[in-house]
C-alpha cells in the first residue's frame, strides 16, 4: 500500500484531506503534520512514497518544503494545495518538478482523479526498475550490518561491510541504483534501524543532499565519507554528553532507591536514551553495571539505616528497596560479609 504525508496547518483540512485519501483506497496515510518544519522531519522518518503539502504554512512554506523534500527524497511525488490567488506559487511548483495541484477546498473527486494518476505514475516507475528491487532485498542484511557498524562506531566493521556494499552497488549500478536512491537507501535504512534498536535518531547532518557527479566510484567515495562523518559526529556527541547522561542516570538512583520497581529501562526512558546505549554509557563512565551500582547504593544506605535503633531489622529491608527480607539478607551478606543482625550487634545495637 502507497505511503502519503499530509502537511496542512489548518487541523480540520488536514484531517478532512486524510479522511478522503483513507476512503479513495489503496494509499495509507503515513503522518500528518502541522507546518513545513514538522513536514521535513517526518519525511526523514517515514520515507512515504507521496507528499501533500498546503503552499501557506507558517516557518517553512510548501514550495520550501517541496524543494527540501526533493533533495531528501529524488523519487517522492508531490502535490500541493493552493487557494485560488496562489497561482503563481503553483506556477513554480509545477515548475520545480511538483505532480500536480488541488485547490482548496479539495474536492473529492479531483483528490481522487490525482491519486488515480499517481498510483499509475508509481507504478510505471517500477515496472521499469523491477531489478532495483531485488538488490534492495538482496542487500537488506548487508544494509544493517553497516547500520550497526556506524551506529556503534565500530571502523573495522564498517570498512568491512562498505566494501562489500559499494562493490556490488558498483558491479549492478546501472541495473540498481543511481547514486542518489543508493545513498537515500543507505540512510533511511540506517535511520529505521537504529530507531527499531535503540529507539535512537540520527543527526540532521546525516540527511544532508550530496553533490554527485556521474563517475559512479567517485559517488561512492563521497557516499563514505558522508558516512564516515555520521560516525565521527556520533562519536563527538557520546563523548560531549557521557558525564551529563551518567549524572541525571546517578540523580535519578538516589531519588529512587527505595523504589523496588527502579530499573535501567524507567532511567533510560526518563533520559531520553535506549537501555541498551545506556547500560554502557553507564559500565564505560563508572567502572560497573546499572545495577551493581544500585546494590551496593542500597546496601550502603541499609548500613546507615542500621545504625539509627529505631529501625527494626526486618523494616531495613523495605526502605532500601527489597520486597523480599530473605533476599535482602543473602545480599548484604554477600557485599557486607555479614547478616544485617551481626552488623547491627557490631555497631552496639540490640
Amino acid at each position: 500500500m502507497l505511503q502519503v504525508l499530509v502537511v496542512e496547518d489548518e487541523r480540520w483540512i488536514r484531517q478532512s484531506i486524510c479522511k478522503m485519501i483513507e476512503e479513495i483506497g489503496g494509499y495509507e496515510i503515513a503522518g500528518e503534520a502541522k507546518d513545513g518544519q514538522e513536514g521535513l522531519r517526518m519525511l526523514q522518518e517515514l520515507n512515504p512514497h507521496v507528499l501533500m503539502t498546503d503552499i501557506r504554512m507558517p516557518y517553512m512554506n510548501g514550495l520550501q518544503l517541496s524543494d527540501e523534500a526533493r533533495r531528501l527524497l529524488p523519487g517522492l511525488e508531490i502535490v500541493l494545495f493552493s487557494g485560488y490567488n496562489e497561482f503563481d506559487y503553483v506556477r513554480e511548483g509545477l515548475r520545480q518538478g511538483v505532480h500536480d495541484y488541488l485547490l482548496k477546498p479539495v474536492q473529492p473527486e479531483e483528490l481522487e482523479r490525482v491519486m488515480q494518476q499517481l498510483t499509475r505514475k508509481i507504478e510505471q516507475k517500477r515496472e521499469k526498475l523491477p531489478r532495483r528491487f531485488v538488490w534492495v532485498e538482496a542487500w537488506r542484511d548487508n544494509l544493517k550490518r553497516l547500520a550497526e557498524s556506524i551506529w556503534l562506531v565500530e571502523k573495522a566493521k564498517f570498512d568491512a561491510e562498505w566494501s562489500v556494499l559499494s562493490s556490488e552497488w558498483l558491479k549492478h549500478e546501472k541495473e540498481a541504483e543511481d547514486a542518489y536512491e543508493f545513498f537515500h537507501l543507505i540512510i533511511y535504512v540506517l535511520n529505521e534501524f537504529i530507531r527499531e534498536h535503540y529507539s535512537a535518531q540520527l543527526p540532521d547532518t546525516a540527511f544532508h543532499p550530496l553533490d554527485f557527479t556521474s563517475d559512479a566510484r567517485r559517488d561512492a567515495e563521497l557516499i563514505r565519507e558522508h558516512l564516515l562523518g555520521i560516525m565521527n559526529e556520533l562519536l563527538t556527541q557520546r563523548n560531549w554528553r557521557k558525564s551529563h547522561v551518567v549524572e541525571k542516570a546517578l540523580t535519578y538512583i538516589e531519588a529512587e532507591y527505595a523504589n523496588p520497581h527502579l530499573s535501567l529501562f524507567d532511567a533510560a526512558e526518563l533520559i531520553g536514551l535506549s537501555h541498551p546505549y545506556l547500560s554502557r554509557l553507564f559500565k564505560e563512565e563508572m567502572g560497573k553495571t546499572f545495577v551493581e551500582y544500585v546494590t551496593e547504593l542500597r546496601i550502603n544506605k541499609a548500613r546507615d539505616i542500621l545504625g539509627d535503633p529505631d529501625f527494626k531489622v526486618y523494616e531495613v529491608a523495605g526502605a532500601v528497596g527489597y520486597t523480599e527480607y530473605s533476599y535482602f539478607v543473602r545480599v548484604f551478606k554477600r557485599i557486607v560479609g555479614h547478616s544485617p543482625s551481626d552488623y547491627r550487634k557490631q555497631l552496639g545495637i540490640r
